[in-house]
């Protein structure tokens, strides 16, 4: 039984192999062929070898034509059958996106015949149409099998037109750019003579010309402008004369003319055609009218000017200029330059009708050097100068003439009135931190307890030296009295050693409560009712040595009036004094808390509240000294009071003129650093 069935299985297999082989060929066709015509031509052949179809075609839309056959093999038969059928069957196949099968009946002595019809395209786009004659007595299997493997071929080959789809759209995006850096260049100047050498260059290498040459109307007769590659030509060679004569009788007919080989034409183009053909010895040429679009005209009613009705009388006139294209090796422009052609020529025409516009302007020479002359330039700039003379001088005498209020800015903070820096009363190291940031205290309430070994070690030494001296004394006074059978001599020595010990032991005694007091003063106690307002004690205090008078610590009593305390730079002082001289003995000031800039805060500035004191600035030495300025407010518009908040203020220094508001600084710098040095 084996030996029965292994011959069709080695024949499955090998049909399956084969047609797998080309499905790949197919694949790799699909990223290879570089035109249509090439993947048609190579498709067709693998697809029937395949199927091992009798025939095959592939049709192709082709415009308003509509269905042409592009390639086929022993299709021809079938071929006018199959298109009464053509428009029916692509779009069932393009509908079921599948193959669909056909079935011609028989006619005549032409029998019938059974094809599969496959959409070829990209995904949204019907490109072709691949027909393949099968068997007409095959059974459904095979049938279906057809219909596989063409469903296969049709999604290879949509990479293929999806491919192309792509090169097409860079090709035309290329082309756009190219048409866009033409336009760029003819339309970048007026002169007649480089709009014109601009043209024939640019469209040279636009169009794939061989040469390239403008010509322009005088009167009735044409003459040659610019011709491509060529800065200078002679206008008397018998070449640039006979293409006058033939531009001038091409113009006279008001149509394109185009040459590509021998052929019958009018006497009155056929013979200066052939004058000029047997200098040239092009192959291919092409004469276009350069006209520009036309512009919408008024009715006739609304016409005043005469000349206007008089052209449009006359109708249709002489074009302004001819482009003439010649090719020497090919007989006329490829597929791609004549898409660019209408857009080339449209840009051609604009470009050389507004040159000769302007070259037909009155007395343009002297214009141009009238334009070019000294003068000219100058009285064209005066209107400019006038205006930035009159903005200058609007501004100057806005800024001199203008009033504005004159605030002196300074930086400050939000201060307690009622406060006491608390100080270290001995040296010492400080051994606890009895309070914290923001902690309540009552007066005489221990903040801080410090600790002097040294002090502590003289009074140790001065209490053994206190009690040896007591007991000295104890046994010199037990002497005295138990001392019946002593001398005169020995007894008067004891007396005088009892009143010596007595007198050491007063000087001990008054040592040791000096000392004692000292112990005393290493407790730090609040000086007032208040709160604690100093940050982070117990990282800047505990366990850290401190000298007498060393600030250690600030207590304020919150509930009492605030204040504001400003660092006025003393080379503004003298503002704020000439404003309360004038104004009083108070200034209206405003600030703001670095935290909440948006809400602005009002005070006074009191005459006796300036305190000048010397601070260092690290940064501007020169800068030293500044004038503590207190201000008081009201504190219930402030909803957060915190010591030290930092602020901006402004105080109130009278009105002054704008220029002198802004400039201030400015002023004072030149007058301090630059007047003085040279005074």
């Amino acid at each position: 039984m084996s030996d029965s069935t292994s011959p069709d299985t080695a024949l499955q297999e090998r049909i399956v192999r084969q047609i797998r082989e080309t499905l790949v060929q197919i694949g790799r066709l699909a990223h290879e062929a570089s035109s249509a015509d090439e993947f048609h031509a190579a498709l067709l052949p693998l697809v029937l070898e395949a199927l091992a179809a009798p025939a095959g075609g592939i049709w192709q839309l082709a415009g308003e034509e509509g269905w042409q056959l592009a390639r086929e093999q022993f299709l021809r038969p079938w071929a006018q059958r199959l298109k009464e059928q053509l428009e029916d069957a692509a779009r069932e196949a393009w509908q079921q996106r599948k193959a669909v099968l056909l079935r011609i009946p028989a006619q005549d002595d032409q029998p019938g015949e059974c094809i599969v019809a496959v959409p070829l395209g990209e995904p949204d786009v019907l490109q072709a149409l691949l027909m393949v004659v099968v068997d007409r007595d095959a059974g459904p299997k095979v049938q279906e099998g057809y219909r596989s493997f063409l469903e296969q071929v049709r999604q290879l080959a949509a990479e293929f037109y999806r491919r192309q789809g792509l090169e097409q759209l860079k090709a035309e995006s290329r082309r756009w750019q190219q048409l866009a850096a033409f336009a760029d260049r003819v339309h970048r100047s007026l002169d007649l003579n480089e709009t014109a050498y601009a043209l024939v260059n640019e469209t040279l290498a636009l169009l794939d010309a061989d040469r390239v040459t403008v010509l322009v109307r005088r009167g009735k007769h044409y003459r040659v402008k610019a011709v491509s590659g060529q800065d200078l030509f002679d206008p008397r060679s018998r070449l640039v004369r006979r293409l006058q004569r033939l531009g001038t009788a091409v113009a006279r007919t008001a149509r394109d003319f185009t040459y590509s080989g021998p052929e019958e034409l009018p006497p009155q183009i056929q013979k200066p055609l052939q004058a000029f053909l047997e200098e040239s010895h092009a192959r291919g040429l092409w004469i276009l009218p350069l006209v520009p679009p036309e512009e919408p005209e008024p009715p006739e009613e609304t016409i005043k000017d005469t000349t206007v009705r008089k052209k449009r009388r006359k109708g249709q006139q002489l074009p302004e200029g001819l482009l003439v294209l010649e090719w020497f090796e090919s007989t006329g422009p490829g597929e791609a330059s004549r898409q660019l052609l209408p857009q080339v020529r449209k840009h051609a025409a604009v470009a050389l009708g507004k040159s000769l516009e302007y070259q037909q302007l009155f007395l343009l020479p002297l214009w141009r050097a009238l334009g070019r002359s000294w003068l000219v330039r100058k009285l064209r700039q005066l209107p400019v100068s006038l205006t930035v003379l009159a903005l200058l001088a609007g501004t100057i005498g806005a800024l001199v003439l203008v009033p504005a209020d004159f605030e002196i800015e300074c930086p400050g903070t939000l201060e307690p009135v009622v406060q006491q820096r608390v100080f270290a009363t001995a040296e010492g190291v400080v051994q606890q931190v009895l309070v914290e940031h923001g902690q309540e205290v009552r007066r005489g309430e221990k903040l801080l307890q410090l600790k002097d070994v040294d002090l502590e070690v003289q009074l140790a030494d001065l209490s053994g030296q206190l009690l040896a001296t007591e007991k000295r004394l104890e046994a010199v006074s037990a002497a005295i009295l138990a001392g019946k059978h002593l001398s005169e001599v020995e007894r008067n020595r004891l007396l005088a050693e009892q009143a010596q010990l007595r007198k050491t032991l007063d000087g001990l005694r008054e040592q040791i409560a000096l000392y004692r007091r000292k112990l005393e003063q290493l407790e730090i106690r609040s000086p007032l009712d208040g709160q604690v307002i100093t940050w982070d004690v117990r990282r800047r205090l505990e366990h850290r040595p401190v000298a007498r008078g060393q600030h250690l610590l600030t207590v304020a009593d919150l509930s009492q009036d605030w204040e504001l305390v400003l660092r006025l730079p003393d080379y503004r002082l003298g503002h704020v004094q000439q404003a309360l001289a004038q104004q009083g003995d108070k200034l209206p000031v405003r600030f703001f808390l670095a935290s909440e800039p948006e809400q602005t805060y009002r005070g006074e500035l009191l005459a006796q509240a300036m305190e000048l004191r010397a601070d260092v600035h690290p940064q501007r030495p020169e800068e030293a000294n500044v004038v503590l300025v207190r201000c008081r407010f009201d504190k219930s518009q402030v909803r957060f009071l915190r010591p030290g908040t930092t602020v901006r203020a402004r105080i109130y220094c009278g009105r002054r003129s704008l220029g002198y508001v802004w400039f201030h600084d400015l002023w004072e710098f030149v007058q301090t650093r630059i007047l003085f040095r040279l005074l």
